[in-house]
């Protein structure tokens, strides 16, 4: 058997280095006050030390994170033990996520990197401020034009530097929040903003209107929800990556429909982005600046595809020359001398994509008050279909789809959550799938849903659903008995392209539903729902492949699909030259911490046998230890 610690599982560690923005250092965060250029202690003494902050996934249902009683992850004692052994600072617990941050050592780095139970390590990505109106933002975005009387259904969480609680102009009742980890010893207390740029944003949203004080923002009535997340210090320091996924955790449990973070920084984080795909599966939209470097450098979280990106303009409506230009940009909005609220009952004129995002969010929140049976992603398409467009015709880098609009994303969403009459509801009239036969030439505008049925008899087995070809990026969704939507599904492969499939381990009779969503736009796709009908379970039969070569790391995949009503199935691997690793699982790709079958032996002699298999599609793959050629697979199956 081989020792589990020798094998070496590497991470790419995600780059650390954050790009000044609107500054002339990472930590220069306002130009105008040099004693907010300055780090915590506690940072300065990680980094004497050659610690670096990093995050650290378990692996799901393992000894380090374990399924609650709610079904959601949580990390056990013994993840804090593991860490404390190799002297590791935990710095916060991500339960939802199935990780902590820690500081750690590259040594402490690479031994924990050695454990079958680590999912991955990667370095925690610094956030910071975008840096710092006339209210002509508000008739830009059309704001003045919707009525904002609806907005107590709606709650927009601002992740930022705190709230101002007390200030004239900006509601006060029924607001809650959180600070950067719960207690309140981080960041400060929420309802406090010793920086200001939190209560900016804030005002900019919902600043009131009527008491004769201040500015108005873009719901000025008092009604809509706030929640708010300081994950900031009133000096406006860098925030950590997982400080993010915390508070955005924090806002899909307080119930807020839009998550505002006039924040970024330039490294991505996969624990970070999956906490805003959860996010979106819980039908909350989040929103994010562009970046204020002036440049086509990408920012996170705004280009994380689950988060609107939002570039900034000028009075006139010309692109902001601090506004970050990519092929992420999605949308544009009043960036330039927006006069907004700061605490003490003051008021100001800042610059920045921190002051675009907060017109979108409101925008969003307004617009989505009134069609309440939208979904997010429905109305993140109302709002790009009627962007005014500006530049290069359609989307493009400066100004993604357009300035957004109040007025005209209502009017769409008049004709239906899809603007096309349908009331948002899915149509009727789905396409019933016969068995076996493929649907074909299928295509969708981006969010677009198509909807298709196929009735399964009792005893059928072998139930499975693929989608294939054609151009652009679909999604599958699967669910017995009703439709699926973006958060209810019992199978959504959600790969990149068309190329996707869902094998059902336990068949039911009944109808099976599946949607075909539009990741982006897409065209050509066939797709097909087959099953084995009842009584007619097959003879045994054979599978083998030779001569298989690969590099250290890399995967072959191959499938067979299995009757009813085997005995046996047995799978060999043999021959050949240098290390090859198999694994067999049924119904999906097995993966190095998902399998039914895995002997992880030296050499390429391995074996997987199964009594009395379940009918269904078979997964064997082969992975490369190290380099291996001259392979061969032999699997059998007998009655």
């Amino acid at each position: 058997m081989k020792n589990k610690s020798a094998k070496l599982f590497m991470t790419t560690l995600i780059a650390g280095s954050i790009s000044a923005v609107l500054a002339q250092s990472p930590y220069d965060m306002n130009k105008s006050d040099s004693s907010k250029q300055i780090m915590s202690t506690n940072k300065m003494i990680a980094e004497t030390q050659g610690e670096k902050r990093y995050i650290i996934k378990f692996k799901n249902n393992s000894a380090y994170a374990m399924s609650a009683a709610n079904g959601e992850m949580k990390v056990s004692s013994q993840a804090h033990q593991l860490l404390n052994k190799h002297g590791a600072r935990v710095q916060r617990t991500l339960n939802k996520q199935g990780a902590m941050a820690a500081m750690l050592t590259e040594q402490a780095k690479q031994q924990l990197m050695a454990n079958s139970d680590v999912e991955y390590i990667e370095e925690d990505p610094r956030r910071h401020l975008m840096a710092e109106s006339t209210p002509y933002g508000i008739g830009m975005v059309q704001a003045n034009q919707v009525s904002d009387g609806l907005t107590a259904n709606r709650k927009v969480c601002i992740v930022d530097t705190g709230y101002d609680i007390n200030h004239e102009d900006l509601i006060s009742n029924g607001v809650t929040g959180d600070d950067n980890d719960g207690n309140g010893n981080d960041t400060g207390n929420w309802y406090n903003d010793g920086h200001g740029h939190g209560t900016h944003v804030a005002g900019t949203i919902s600043a009131l209107s009527g008491n004769g004080k201040g500015v108005v923002g873009v719901n000025p009535s008092g009604n809509l929800g706030l929640h708010i997340v300081k994950v900031f210090n009133d000096s406006g320091s860098w925030a950590y990556g997982s400080d993010l996924v915390a508070a955005v955790n924090q806002c899909v449990n307080a119930g807020s429909d839009v998550i505002s973070m006039s924040l970024g920084g330039s490294a991505s984080s996969t624990t970070e982005r999956n906490a805003f795909v959860s996010a979106l599966n819980n039908d909350v939209l989040s929103i994010a600046a562009a970046g204020n470097g002036g440049n086509s450098s990408l920012s996170y979280p705004a280009s994380y595809d689950e988060v609107v990106s939002v570039a900034a303009v000028d009075s006139s409506g010309n692109h902001a020359s601090f506004s970050q230009y990519n092929s992420q940009v999605e949308i544009a909005a009043p960036g330039v001398s927006v006069n907004s609220t700061l605490p003490g009952n003051s008021y100001a004129s800042w610059n920045g994509t921190s002051m675009a995002t907060p017109h979108v969010s409101g925008v969003a929140a307004l617009v989505w008050s009134h069609y309440t049976s939208c979904s997010a992603a429905q109305i993140r398409s109302a709002l790009n279909a009627t962007a005014e467009d500006r530049g290069s015709a359609g989307r493009d880098t400066r100004y993604g789809w357009g300035i957004v609009k109040a007025k005209a994303a209502y009017d769409y969403l008049a004709n239906g959550c899809d603007g096309d009459g349908g009331g948002g509801e899915p149509p009727t009239g789905d396409t019933e799938l016969t068995n076996g036969v493929a649907e074909t030439n299928l295509s969708g505008a981006q969010y677009s849903e198509a909807f298709f049925t196929l009735d399964v008899p009792a005893g059928a087995t072998d139930l499975s659903f693929q989608i294939s070809g054609g151009s652009g990026d679909s999604d599958m969704y699967v669910r017995f008995g009703s439709k699926p939507t973006t958060s209810s599904y019992d199978c959504r492969p959600y790969r990149n392209g068309n190329n996707e499939t869902c094998s059902i381990s336990n068949v039911q009779a009944g109808t099976y539903y599946v949607m075909l969503r539009g990741y982006s736009s897409f065209s050509g796709v066939s797709l097909v729902g087959a099953f084995t009908e009842p009584g007619s379970g097959g003879d045994g039969g054979t599978f083998s492949k030779s001569n298989l070569s690969g590099n250290s790391g890399s995967w072959r995949h191959y499938t067979v699909d299995i009757p009813s009503g085997m005995s046996s199935f047995t799978i060999d691997m043999a021959g050949g030259s240098g290390d090859a690793d198999m694994y067999v699982r049924r119904g999906s790709q097995p993966t190095t911490s998902n399998y039914d079958c895995r002997p992880y032996r030296w050499g390429n002699t391995e074996s997987c046998s199964f009594n009395n298999p379940a009918s269904g599609t078979w997964y064997i793959s082969v992975r490369g230890y190290s380099s291996y050629s001259g392979v061969g697979i032999n699997a059998e199956w007998k009655p």
